[in-house]
C-alpha cells in the first residue's frame, strides 16, 4: 500500500491485470459501467473512500475479487468432444445461440460476449459437480427455443428471480451479461423476450442455482459484532467509528444493522472480508489498516484536485 493517490488509469490497469471486461470490473466496485468508463477515460483522481478501500483490499487479497476471469473457450469446447470442424461449429453454435463465425472467433481469439462468458463459467461450475455440460446445454437450448417460439418468457420472470435471490438490479444485470438499463427495460416491458443467450443463462441459474456467481448477502449486524463493535454499549460512538472505517454515514450504518440494504460497494467489501474466513480481531486489523491508508489517499487526492500537483 504505497500509493499516494488513486486514479482512473489504476482502475484500468487493475481490470487488465485480472482479465476482466468493463462490466465485471465495475461490478466489483459497485459502479455503473458508464461511471467506470468516465473515471477511466478522464483518468480522474478518485476521492471516494469506499472505492479506494475496495481497491486496496483487492490488491492485498485478490482471491476475494467477486467475479470469475474469462474462461478458455477452446479448452471448454474441446473438453466436450464436439467435432472441431465446420459441422461441429455449426451445431454447437445453434445450441448456444451463436453463428458459426462467432464460434470460430471464440475458438481462435477467446473473444466472447458477456452472456456467453457467464454461461460457460456456469457450465464449468456444473461440470465440477459431476454434470455433463453438453447434455445440460442441449436441454437448455431446447427449452429456450420453446419459450421463444411461444412467446412465454417475459420480464416478470427475471424480476421474480431477482427478488427471490435478494439481488440488486446491477448484480442481476451483471450475472445475466446485460446492462442495468437494458435489463430494467426488459423487466418493465410486457413484450416476450427473444434473446436466446440471455434466456438460457437465466434458465441455468434457475434450474441449477449453485452455478450463480454470487456470495450470500452478508449479515451486517453479525459482521459488526464480529469485528468488535457493540450493539448496546455507546451505540452512537460505535456507529460513527464503524462508519468511518467503511466510509459510511451513521444513517447508512443503521440501515446495515437492520439489514435493510446498502450500496453495492460496501456490500462487496463486507462480503470480501467475510470470505477470508478469518477471526474478527484479524479482520478488524485489516479494515483499520486499509482505512488509514485510504484516508491518506482521499486527502492527498482532494488536495491535488483543489490546488493541482
Amino acid at each position: 500500500m504505497l500509493r499516494s493517490i488513486l486514479r482512473g488509469r489504476d482502475l484500468e490497469k487493475w481490470k487488465l491485470n485480472n482479465g476482466l471486461i468493463v462490466d465485471s470490473a465495475a461490478e466489483c466496485f459497485g459502479l455503473t459501467k458508464s461511471k467506470w468508463e468516465k473515471v477511466v477515460s478522464k483518468n480522474e483522481i478518485i476521492t471516494s473512500k469506499r472505492t479506494i478501500n475496495l481497491f486496496l483490499f483487492y490488491e492485498s487479497f485478490p482471491e476475494t475479487i467477486p467475479v470469475s476471469s474469462p474462461p478458455n473457450f477452446e479448452d471448454f469446447y474441446l473438453s466436450m468432444e464436439v467435432d472441431d470442424n465446420v459441422s461441429g461449429w455449426k451445431s454447437f453454435g445453434k445450441l448456444i445461440g451463436l453463428s458459426q463465425t462467432s464460434v470460430i472467433r471464440m475458438l481462435h481469439e477467446n473473444v466472447m460476449s458477456r452472456e456467453i462468458e457467464c454461461y460457460v463459467n456456469a457450465l464449468q461450475r456444473l461440470k465440477k459437480k459431476g454434470y455433463e455440460p453438453l447434455e445440460v446445454i442441449k436441454y437448455l437450448s431446447a427449452e429456450s427455443d420453446r419459450l421463444i417460439e411461444h412467446g412465454l418468457f417475459k420480464g416478470w420472470r427475471i424480476e421474480e428471480w431477482k427478488t427471490k435471490n435478494n439481488l440488486i438490479m446491477l448484480s442481476a444485470a451483471n450475472m445475466l451479461g446485460s446492462q442495468k438499463s437494458k435489463l430494467e427495460k426488459l423487466i418493465s416491458s410486457d413484450e416476450p423476450i427473444k434473446q436466446k443467450k440471455l434466456i438460457q443463462l437465466f434458465l441455468i441459474y434457475e434450474k441449477y442455482p449453485e452455478t450463480m456467481p454470487i456470495r450470500p448477502k452478508p449479515d451486517f449486524a453479525q459482521f459488526y459484532q464480529n469485528v468488535g463493535f457493540s450493539l448496546t454499549e455507546e451505540p452512537t460512538a460505535n456507529w460513527k467509528a464503524f462508519g468511518k472505517l467503511l466510509g459510511a454515514s451513521v444513517t447508512t450504518v443503521l440501515r446495515m444493522l437492520k439489514n435493510q440494504g446498502v450500496s453495492r460497494d460496501i456490500e462487496c467489501y463486507v462480503q470480501g472480508l467475510i470470505s477470508l474466513k478469518i477471526d474478527g480481531h484479524t479482520t478488524r486489523g485489516i479494515i483499520e489498516a486499509i482505512s488509514k491508508e485510504s484516508d491518506k489517499m482521499v486527502l492527498e487526492g482532494a488536495k491535488i484536485k483543489e490546488f493541482g500537483s
